[in-house]
């Protein structure tokens, strides 16, 4: 991601990095990467109006025709201001709301702030399955 450039609202944030995944994933693939050491990160907020941030979230299935791990650092982020406006501090409500959709939807990886929180909520939501 270019933090100098934003994407337009009328692209397709999902496919436009879809897109540049399977572009990245075939050069790494030419270059003998091995395949098995990447992990995706669609890059919540990076680049991204905060619709596109909540479109990528909305559609994280759609990477999990790669064969890869996922990785989402969307803890705190100001796309959440779509939720409701508080400082950064103080959206960690949100966070494990999100964090607990993307655990629900097989995302590998979850970048958070509040790790003790999100260990305990985990295992909660874990206990009632």
């Amino acid at each position: 991601a270019n933090p100098q450039k934003t994407l337009s609202l009328q692209i397709d944030a999902t496919n436009e990095v879809l897109l540049w995944t399977e572009q990245k994933l075939n050069q790494m693939e030419k270059l003998k990467v091995p395949l098995n050491k990447v992990i995706l990160d669609p890059g919540i907020g990076f680049g991204k109006m905060a619709l596109h941030s909540f479109q990528l979230l909305q559609n994280i299935e759609a990477f999990l025709k790669f064969n890869q791990k996922i990785l989402i650092g969307h803890s705190r982020k100001s796309f959440m201001n779509m939720f409701a406006k508080k400082d950064f501090s103080l959206r960690d409500p949100e966070t494990l709301g999100i964090s607990l959709y993307l655990i629900n939807k097989k995302v590998d990886i979850i970048r958070v702030h509040d790790a003790v929180l999100h260990k305990r909520a985990l295992l909660a939501y874990q206990h009632c399955l």
